[in-house]
């Protein structure tokens, strides 16, 4: 396969990137140290306010024809790599109190908790962005009580803010009362978009409470309450999951009929929309544009979904709040597959399924991750047809 010499520089440009990383992060690291995960928990064991671990769960990697499937290592511990076993670090809640050997408490601008100035915790999957943290800051901001949750260099989306972020305010609330949520200052990168505002209104939180990190002020507390990710991006465990559907699904039943096309107008389109939209028109589907809803909305359309057919992205990590047997089809790039959402619908009992478009090579392209997919329309069919003889006949 020829490769373009853009996007040959693109591969090169991320390549460069990938290695100059950790190199600047050591060169940084003179003053400030980051704890690894189990170093952290081992600073903590003290605060320790709750904790909860779940059982492994077997999980195959996905198969996608005949010579490809969708790997799921990604998820993995080394030592169950050869395996379709997914096991889970602990979850917990901390409430990290200052005194003694702990004098200082304070965050960096990435939401990275740091302790005495020097050292900083790893709750996810690396703090490592406090390095780049500006060493002086003229304003200060102090407070009683910090709920801090966020502490890796990702960037925040609707994905990482549901699944990462929101699923840790849960845990605090549910460790040590919905009160604390009204009582404490919630800082880290503040997203603020409107998804983010309207679900924190659920959890009782006013925009007065929040804080962003990224200003260049100085924040400290006395007690700070902090919890915990997986320690594999993309990967959130089954308690969690089923703690966000028993705080923000509605009680009431609904009925299960739509057929659902989710578009995006952005990165990862589809290529060849217009044959996809007249192949699912055939079928029944709704073409739902990429477009602002609101929370509730969202969490209405999903539940209501019997087959959902979409491109990769954020979108899909709505998945949360559909019924057990929905169908799920997604699109994606052989350059960039990752099983977020083939390992959400296996954890709420989902029948998944996916088209990857190899057109641009395979994972080892990842500076492809955003390119538009093309369809196999004439697959997409079969796909179809197979899954909604399954739906009448059931």
């Amino acid at each position: 396969m020829k490769v373009s010499l853009k996007d040959r520089t693109k591969a090169l440009l991320y390549a460069t990137k990938s290695y100059a990383k950790p190199v600047a992060e050591y060169i940084l690291a003179f003053w400030r140290r980051a704890l690894d995960r189990e170093e952290t928990v081992a600073l903590l064991q003290d605060s320790v306010v709750y904790e909860s671990k779940d059982a492994p769960i077997e999980l195959p990697a996905y198969p996608i024809d005949e010579s490809n499937s969708l790997s799921v290592n990604g998820f993995r511990s080394p030592e169950y790599m050869n395996t379709n076993c997914i096991d889970y670090e602990t979850d917990y809640v901390w409430k990290l109190q200052r005194g003694g050997k702990i004098k200082q408490l304070s965050l960096c601008s990435s939401g990275s908790v740091l302790v005495n100035n020097k050292i900083l915790i790893n709750l996810d999957f690396g703090a490592t962005s406090g390095y780049r943290d500006f060493p002086v800051k003229l304003r200060r901001l102090h407070f009683p009580l910090v709920i801090a949750p966020w502490s890796h260099n990702a960037s925040i989306g609707y994905f990482d803010f549901l699944l990462q972020i929101l699923t840790k305010f849960c845990l605090v609330e549910k460790a040590l009362g919905s009160d604390v949520l009204a009582k404490a200052k919630l800082c880290y990168p503040i997203l603020n978009t409107q998804f983010e505002r309207e679900y924190l209104t659920k959890l009782g939180v006013g925009c007065d409470a929040l804080v962003d990190t990224k200003s260049k002020t100085r924040i400290t507390a006395d007690c700070m309450l902090l919890s915990n990710n997986q320690g594999r991006s993309g990967r959130v465990s089954p308690s969690n999951v089923a703690l966000l559907r028993q705080r923000f699904l509605p009680p009431e039943p609904v009925t299960q009929q739509r057929r659902l096309l989710l578009l995006r107008k952005h990165t990862r389109r589809l290529s060849n929309q217009d044959e996809v939209i007249d192949l699912v028109s055939q079928y029944g589907f709704e073409v739902i544009p990429d477009s602002y809803r609101t929370v509730d909305e969202q969490i209405q359309l999903f539940r209501q979904a019997a087959v959902i057919v979409a491109p990769h992205g954020a979108a899909l990590a709505n998945l949360l709040w559909c019924s057990p047997g929905t169908q799920v089809i997604e699109f994606m790039n052989g350059s960039y597959s990752p099983p977020f959402f083939y390992y959400l619908s296996h954890l709420l009992g989902l029948r998944y399924d996916c088209l990857v478009d190899y057109s641009k090579g395979d994972s080892s392209y990842r500076a492809y991750h955003a390119n538009d997919i093309y369809t196999d329309t004439e697959l997409l069919k079969k796909k179809l047809d197979k899954i909604l003889v399954n739906c009448v006949t059931e």
